[in-house]
C-alpha cells in the first residue's frame, strides 16, 4: 500500500507526541516512586490523582484512529508504558469515550493518548473560534450603547452637548473648584431678534443660523472649554482655569466674531448679533446660583441695548467694554464721608495723647 507523504508526516508527528507524552508521565511517576523509596513506603501503581488529571485533560475525546500494518511491522504491545493496563496497539481501531474508561483500564480498553490530545486540541481550536465570535458580537453591541448614549446626550442641530449633559459637567466642574481652589466662570450668549429671523426667513434658515453660531463659538473658545445648547437660541460655555476678567475676553472675542460671520443664503446679508453674561464661581455658589448670577448678566447686556457683554461680580452686574471690564464709579458723598472718618480718627486719636500724664 502507497502512503502518502502527508499521511506519514501525520502518523510520524502522532508517534512523536506518544513518545514524548509517554516520557514526561512516566518521569512523574518516576519521581513519586523514588521519594516513597526514599521514604521507606510501599511502592505502588501510579496516583489515582495523576490518572485522573489525565482524565481531565481529554474528557469525552473520542479515539479515531487505525494503523496501516504496511508501516508498523508487529503488533504487540508497545513496552514502557506510562500507565499500567493502558496499551499503544498497532493496526488496531480504537473508538470509545475516554470518561468511559475506569481508573484503571485493562487490557480490553486499549487507549491511544495521542490521539485523545488531538481531539482536545481540536476542540480548542473550536472554542478559539466562538470565542472570537462572541468577541465580535460583543463589540457591536458596545458600539451600539455608545452611540445611543452619545445621541441622548448631544444637540443633533448643532452637534454640541445637549443641557443634561451640560448640567452633569457643570457639577463635576465646580467640584474640581472646591477641591484645587482654581478659578471657573460660566458664560450665556443669546442671539438677539432670534424670534424676527425665524419669523422673515422661515425656520429652516433659523436652524442654519443656530448651527453656525455654534460653530462660531466653538472656534473663538479655548480647546477646553465646554461649549454646550443650553436651549432656544441660548448657549452655554463653561470656561475652567479662568477668571472674570478671562471670560470677559473670551465673551468678547466671540461676540465680535458671531457679528462678523457670513451666514448661509438667505441670511448672506443678515447681521445676526449675540448678548453675553459672565459670573465667576464664588465660594458658597452651587450650579445653579453660578447659572443664575450669569443669567442676570445677560439680562443685563439686553436691557442695555444687546450685542454686548455684562459681568456678575458676586453683588452687581458691570458692562464690559473693549478697555475691559467697567469698574464702579465711585460716588462723590462717599469720598466725602470717608475722608471725614478719617480726619475724625486722627483728631480723636491726638487728643487721647494730649490728655495722658506726661
Amino acid at each position: 500500500m502507497d502512503l502518502s507523504p502527508n499521511m506519514i508526516g501525520s502518523l510520524t508527528l502522532v508517534s512523536g507526541c506518544a513518545a514524548a507524552l509517554t516520557f514526561v508521565v512516566g518521569v512523574l511517576v518516576g519521581r513519586r516512586v523514588a521519594r516513597k523509596s526514599a521514604a521507606g513506603q510501599s511502592i505502588e501503581r501510579p496516583p489515582e490523582a495523576l490518572i485522573a488529571r489525565l482524565h481531565e485533560i481529554v474528557e469525552d475525546a473520542e479515539v479515531q484512529l487505525r494503523d496501516d500494518p504496511a508501516l508498523i511491522a508487529s503488533r504487540q504491545p508497545a513496552a514502557n508504558t506510562a500507565l499500567p493496563g493502558t496499551q499503544m496497539l498497532t493496526g488496531a481501531t480504537i473508538s470509545a469515550p475516554f470518561s468511559e474508561l475506569s481508573q484503571a483500564p485493562s487490557q480490553s480498553q486499549p487507549l491511544r493518548v495521542v490521539d485523545a490530545i488531538q481531539q482536545v486540541v481540536r476542540r480548542g481550536v473550536e472554542a478559539e473560534r466562538k470565542l472570537a465570535v462572541a468577541q465580535m458580537h460583543l463589540d457591536r453591541q458596545s458600539r451600539v450603547i455608545r452611540q445611543t448614549v452619545d445621541a441622548a446626550r448631544t444637540d443633533a442641530l448643532t452637534g454640541l452637548i445637549n443641557r443634561g449633559a451640560f448640567d452633569e459637567v457643570l457639577v463635576r466642574r465646580i467640584a474640581e473648584v472646591k477641591r484645587s481652589g482654581q478659578p471657573l466662570s460660566l458664560a450665556l450668549f443669546d442671539i438677539d431678534h432670534f424670534k424676527q429671523c425665524n419669523d422673515q426667513y422661515g425656520h429652516p434658515a433659523g436652524d442654519r443660523v443656530l448651527a453656525d453660531v455654534a460653530r462660531v463659538i466653538v472656534e473663538q473658545v479655548r480647546e477646553m472649554d465646554i461649549v454646550a445648547r443650553y436651549g432656544g437660541e441660548e448657549f452655554v460655555v463653561v470656561m475652567p482655569v479662568s477668571s472674570v476678567e478671562d471670560a470677559a475676553r473670551g465673551a468678547e472675542r466671540v461676540r465680535t466674531a458671531v457679528s462678523n460671520a457670513t451666514y448661509a443664503h438667505p441670511l448672506r446679508r443678515v447681521k445676526m448679533t449675540v448678548s453675553a453674561g459672565i459670573a465667576q464661581h464664588e465660594p458658597g455658589d452651587s450650579a445653579e446660583s453660578l447659572i443664575a448670577r450669569a443669567d442676570q448678566a445677560l439680562y443685563a447686556s439686553k436691557h442695555t441695548g444687546r450685542n454686548r457683554t455684562s459681568i456678575h461680580d458676586g453683588r452687581t452686574t458691570r458692562p464690559v467694554t473693549e478697555q475691559g471690564i467697567v469698574r464702579p464709579q465711585v460716588d462723590s458723598w462717599t469720598t466725602v464721608t470717608d475722608e471725614l472718618k478719617t480726619r475724625l480718627g486722627e483728631m480723636l486719636h491726638r487728643a487721647r495723647d494730649a490728655s495722658l500724664p506726661k
